[in-house]
């Protein structure tokens, strides 16, 4: 870490610890309200003072170092260049583009939603939690804003400094999905970023929301040094690519070629605008934890890659494969999306039959799961595969078999039947 960067993160930390209560005190004026009818969210435009904006993103900022699991600085010499003039211009005077503010929040956009033309943003700040915040677009012109009251060593000058004025759009949305929309529409044809590290901005209000709706489940945070010790417990980023291959309707989301992320990308806005998407992977995912909660609960194997029950969906080829698999069934392929109608028919179809399924596996004794999901026969189908790509393979083999499962309606006799196709 350098020096700058050092003294960068003891700034945010100051923000954070001594104004983390100064939500109450925030000075600004809101000048419009927009109602945005494709993503349904609210735009909201205020001006901020420099300490003020700094106070309010500090959290969001500060999450785990440097620019918080979110766009790093760039740290090319063309752009550091780039960045050290945007904070001489800002020292000088200059006016900076407004930076986006994210909040997923369904109660500030009700609150927002009743009435409009009387809503405060004062009032509705103060209900927003922290961990509901994300910058959507803006982390480097926030990282000259850091960099600049930095360079402000007179206090004088440090003073009126943190007094100027910072444009400020919010985006108020209901579900996290509509932020996704809007971040990956901003962002488009802007300076390489690729699309992982763009939903990552918005991991934290996903994680909430995902910890809210879906019973069970644990997000293990990357610092957190933790592993699946109980059923329900998954890596949130594990959990994050998941959402990514829900969105895109493909397993093979981390595509290294530049046009296939490009279509991932589409399709991604695409589903995204649905405003229930995040609803319907939440859906998905109570089953999914439900699942697992059910084979921790198995009788043990002798040997091999799949041993106990825990094993299964502790493996992202087998939850990547499940999600995309399932993804299709109810949204359509990619590039050919089902209409809303058709959507809600198979969703309801799938979860019919999922729901029975493990509502029959929840009645087996350990021994009779054993029997059922028959461990030995996938442990001899993929011990058997070779090459480079092991991971593509056996992404393969377990979307072939929950095809099989699927188009089964799941009522097979037993799980060999979906391994062996």
């Amino acid at each position: 870490m350098s020096s700058n960067q050092a003294a960068r993160k003891k700034l945010i930390t100051y923000f954070f610890v001594s104004h983390k209560n100064a939500i109450q005190g925030l000075r600004f004026k809101m000048s419009e309200i927009l109602l945005d009818r494709k993503s349904n969210c609210y735009s909201i435009v205020a001006i901020f003072s420099l300490k003020d904006y700094l106070n309010l993103v500090a959290h969001s900022y500060n999450e785990g170092g440097g620019l918080e699991g979110q766009r790093k600085a760039i740290t090319t010499k063309s752009a550091r260049r780039i960045r050290n003039r945007m904070v001489e211009d800002f020292v000088n005077g200059a006016v900076l583009p407004p930076v986006v503010i994210g909040i997923a929040s369904k109660d500030l956009y009700g609150v927002v939603n009743e009435s409009p033309e009387e809503f405060s943003l004062e009032d509705g700040l103060r209900g927003v939690n922290e961990e509901e915040i994300a910058i959507i677009d803006g982390m480097q012109r926030t990282t000259a804003m850091y960099d600049a009251y930095l360079k402000a060593t007179d206090e004088k000058v440090r003073e009126k400094l943190s007094e100027r004025k910072i444009r400020v759009e919010f985006w108020v949305a209901r579900e996290t999905s509509s932020l996704i929309y809007r971040m990956l529409v901003l962002n488009t044809g802007q300076v390489p970023w690729n699309l992982r590290r763009q939903i990552e901005v918005i991991m934290r209000p996903l994680k909430t929301e995902i910890e809210r709706e879906v019973p069970g489940i644990n997000l293990i945070g990357i610092d957190e040094n933790e592993y699946r010790k109980n059923p329900g417990n998954f890596q949130a980023d594990r959990v994050l690519e998941l959402y990514l291959i829900f969105a895109s309707r493909t397993e093979k989301i981390d595509a290294k070629e530049q046009v296939a992320e490009e279509y991932a990308r589409l399709d991604i806005i695409e589903t995204s605008s649905r405003e229930s998407v995040i609803s319907m992977f939440c859906e998905l995912l109570k089953r999914v934890v439900r699942f697992d909660y059910i084979l921790w609960g198995m009788e043990k194997e002798s040997g091999g890659r799949f041993r106990e029950g825990k094993d299964f969906l502790n493996s992202q080829p087998v939850l990547a494969s499940l999600v995309s698999v399932f993804s299709q069934f109810m949204l359509g392929r990619p590039g050919w999306d089902n209409d809303s109608e058709k959507v809600r028919k198979k969703e309801a179809e799938l979860y019919g039959s999922f729901d029975g399924f493990l509502g029959a596996l929840e009645n087996q004794s350990p021994e009779g799961l054993r029997e059922f999901m028959e461990f030995d026969t996938v442990n001899e189908m993929i011990s058997k595969m070779r090459g480079g790509k092991v991971g593509d393979m056996e992404r393969d083999f377990f979307r072939g078999a929950f095809r099989v499962l699927l188009e089964e309606r799941f009522t097979v006799p037993n799980m060999g039947v979906c391994w062996r196709s």
